[in-house]
């Protein structure tokens, strides 16, 4: 009865005693009120039960379930003996910095998985879980690259497009949300046009009328004028037909696969985060992913990926 009392209060305990008379303790059986007492035993069950706990949290991170990973590993970290809560402590920070940076806050990000690497090194040092020293290897990469998306003074940088690539991967692969994906991809599409221009002196939301190609210099105006400040704002295609017409190789790689692209931008359209009522089917966001790799040349090694924990 007792070891049934200590299994079900486990979940609420930090700490348990086991208490027996003297009698007992000596193998005893008989116990009476009044008899002297002593504790044979104490310890806190959370440091053999946070295995399975860790095995849930990592689960919930390798999902991209960050934020649900990052309150499971806090759960821990209150009930654990102080030896471990510094590694527990770290893991629900590197969540954490995960779920800002998968939402865009790349400075928060940074912040959070700056705090975590300290940790997860020293604990990383000492052993820790297995798998443990690979997470702090990719933390690392990741890092390097989201340093670039954090300092500088550039709007646009390259890196933006590739993080975007990856966030439409984590949507399509991970949670199967592939209107959520499309979505991404095509901004990605765009962040590299918006670069580009930008290496070629135009600014994306503020096109100067007078440096546009007679070609399209009408229609720009008339197409892509805001009413709301006058400024020529052209779309993600009219980033591309500028660059084609002004002999960039992204606009003509982008042109070369016109034919190709309007197949899955026309599923776009019709899907309910577009303008229809049918959901992305995964083919076509397939199809304009490896489309999006085509343009844009990148090469496999440029894509990064966030850690999976395997503990």
């Amino acid at each position: 009865m007792a070891a049934a009392l200590a299994l079900c209060a486990a979940e609420l305990s930090s700490s348990f005693h086991v208490v027996v008379s003297k009698e007992q303790a000596k193998g005893g059986t008989e116990a009476a009120i009044g008899v002297e007492t002593r504790a044979v035993y104490q310890g806190n069950p959370w440091d053999e039960l946070a295995a399975s706990g860790r095995r849930e949290a990592a689960a919930a991170f390798n999902q991209a379930r960050y934020r649900e990973a990052a309150d499971l590993f806090r759960k821990i970290e209150k009930r654990v003996s102080g030896g471990a809560k510094p590694l527990y402590k770290s893991l629900a920070d590197l969540s954490e910095g995960y779920a800002f940076w998968d939402a865009f806050d790349y400075r928060e990000g940074w912040n959070r998985l700056q705090s975590a690497n300290k940790g997860l090194e020293m604990a990383a040092l000492f052993g820790g879980p297995p798998g443990l020293k690979e997470v702090v290897a990719r933390l690392k990469e990741n890092l390097s690259f989201l340093e670039k998306l954090v300092m500088g003074t550039k709007e646009i940088k390259p890196e933006l497009f590739l993080d975007l690539l990856a966030n439409a991967q984590h949507r399509a692969h991970t949670e199967k949300k592939y209107e959520e994906a499309t979505v991404r991809l095509l901004r990605a599409l765009e962040v590299l046009a918006q670069a580009r221009l930008a290496e070629r002196g135009f600014q994306f939301d503020r096109i100067d009328p007078d440096r546009l190609p007679a070609s399209l210099k009408t229609d720009f105006i008339q197409k892509y004028t805001s009413p709301l400040d006058g400024r020529i704002k052209p779309d993600l295609l009219g980033d591309y037909r500028l660059l084609k017409e002004i002999g960039d190789p992204l606009g003509i790689a982008f042109d070369q696969q016109w034919s190709t692209f309007k197949i899955p931008l026309e599923a776009r359209e019709r899907s309910i985060l577009g303008h229809g009522f049918t959901p992305m089917p995964p083919d076509r966001y397939q199809q304009l992913w490896e489309l999006a790799l085509k343009i844009s040349g990148t090469p496999p090694e440029k894509r990064f990926h966030f850690p999976k924990m395997e503990f």
